[in-house]
């Protein structure tokens, strides 16, 4: 796939791929990612996944990256009842053209009881790769992780666990719920990783497909970090409307580069929302909105606001006429004198051919 990423994060970074900013560059990534999942007798199930990802950059300023992943997963959870078990191992390494290269594992074994047929308490520990050690992933630093999950058909799904690793306490939750007009998510996670592997793992945002989904990274950039992100996604389907919700807050602390220097703290906060409405059999009209606050070293701060407006109307089977009105604005903090400001405004009107029937354009 192709997609464009930020070329300088302290430059003007667009609303969307449209404008002719110089803010956004081309990353073309090609990624394989088999999976072998198996059930061994009636509670037994094994899982082992491998993930390789190359990223290469359309600017021959910016270094190409290969990141690889494997993991494997062994438990007794189909079980549902009497004692758990469980052994994991997740490897991760980045590659860079000129940088030298990042590695890192981590082992567990968990033991757990089923509290009844939907709650499941744990336990684990293990040892993994210290996270400031770039040269060397020998698993030398001792880590462990408590806590409980609660699965109720395919309504409620949730997990919450504390622990120690080799970077300090951390907590990890999750909440899926589905209900009749709709479903909700929270995620919250401490992980280390690098920009490598977070640029080539980062999805579009489901609510704003062609927007940009960090406001943070250079490209290219042999940088590692731990990442605490918290998210909150809500998809409502009502008769006549379609209501969406995302609001997200992550930290990176800890950033190191490869030759071991270290950097500042960086932090992004942000709500999108959309809404669309069926006004009638061929028209359909769609809101999209935004708002995220950027912070680099608490001393380079900027808000990014933005907002776009589309009304289909279907011709055909097949072809659709879009009607779109696109502002953003990007505005640095008081106390960031030297902060780029930008503002645009897109009128655009796009004719569309599809090749199936009854799809709403996108």
């Amino acid at each position: 796939r192709r997609r464009q990423v930020l070329s300088d994060p302290d430059d003007v970074i667009p609303g969307s791929r449209l404008p002719l900013s110089g803010g956004l560059t081309d990353r073309d990534e090609l990624w394989i990612y088999p999976r072998l999942r198996r059930s061994l007798g009636t509670s037994v199930t094994f899982d082992a996944a491998y993930r390789l990802t190359e990223g290469r950059y359309d600017d021959d300023r910016f270094q190409d990256d290969t990141n690889q992943q494997a993991t494997v997963a062994l438990d007794n959870y189909r079980a549902e009842q009497g004692m758990t078990w469980a052994l994991r191992y997740n490897g991760q390494k980045t590659e860079y053209d000129l940088s030298p290269t990042w590695e890192r594992q981590e082992a567990l074994a968990e033991l757990g009881w089923w509290l009844s047929g939907k709650t499941r308490i744990f336990a684990s520990a293990g040892k993994e790769t210290p996270w400031d050690e770039l040269a060397d992933a020998k698993m030398t630093e001792s880590i462990w992780e408590a806590g409980f999950a609660y699965v109720s058909g395919d309504k409620i799904s949730a997990e919450l666990a504390v622990g120690d690793r080799s970077f300090g306490s951390t907590i990890r939750a999750k909440l899926d719920y589905t209900f009749q007009n709709g479903n909700m998510a929270v995620t919250y996670d401490e992980i280390p990783t690098t920009v490598g592997f977070d640029t080539a793992l980062r999805q579009a945002p489901a609510l704003d497909p062609d927007g940009v989904n960090d406001f943070l990274t250079g490209p290219g950039t042999a940088e590692s970090y731990i990442r605490e992100r918290l998210a909150w996604d809500l998809g409502l389907q009502l008769r006549q409307f379609d209501i969406g919700a995302s609001v997200f807050s992550e930290d990176r602390t800890n950033r190191l580069l490869a030759d071991g220097s270290t950097l500042g703290d960086q932090k992004q906060d942000g709500i999108l929302a959309t809404l669309g409405w069926q006004a009638g059999a061929r028209t359909q009209i769609q809101f999209r909105g935004r708002v995220v606050d950027r912070e680099f070293s608490n001393v380079n701060k900027s808000r990014f606001t933005g907002f776009r407006v589309d009304v289909n109307y279907r011709l055909g089977v097949r072809s659709t006429l879009t009607l779109s009105y696109d502002r953003a604005e990007q505005e640095p903090d008081d106390t960031t004198p030297a902060g780029r400001a930008y503002e645009s405004n897109i009128v655009s009107l796009l004719f569309t051919i599809g090749t199936g029937e009854g799809r709403r354009p996108q």
